[in-house]
């Protein structure tokens, strides 16, 4: 799935796609799933000063609700690599379904879920 995903879409890093696996995973399908074979894409001595790395901490952080999660490198990456493995799967559900254009897909429905978040009710 995610070989297709990057060959086919506008994808240029391996990054990008696992932080939007993750986000939907996280905010769409809304649930995380361990898996057995992982892929080491968000090791901080690779990503560090990235955007997408703070995306997936914030992710890993709200899923703990504790920042000691940032402590805890393999606890770090099981939480992002769970929600990465459901988020995928809805990702090429929506590749396959050609019904939409996949990027307009993706991007809307981020963009909603972002919206229904109430910022300025956060301290």
């Amino acid at each position: 799935m995610y070989k297709t995903l990057q060959d086919k879409m506008t994808f240029n890093k391996n990054l990008h796609i696992f932080t939007c696996a993750v986000l939907v995973g996280k905010f769409i399908v809304g649930k995380s799933l361990n898996i057995k074979k992982k892929k080491d894409f968000i090791r901080p001595a690779f990503n560090k000063g990235k955007d997408n790395l703070v995306i997936l901490q914030s992710v890993a952080i709200a899923h703990e609700g504790n920042v000691s999660v940032l402590n805890d490198e393999e606890k770090l990456y099981s939480i992002c690599e769970g929600y990465a493995r459901t988020g995928i799967s809805k990702m090429y559900e929506w590749y396959l379904s050609g019904e939409y254009d996949f990027d307009t897909v993706l991007g809307d429905t981020l963009i909603e879920k972002f919206e229904e978040l109430n910022l300025d009710e956060i301290n």
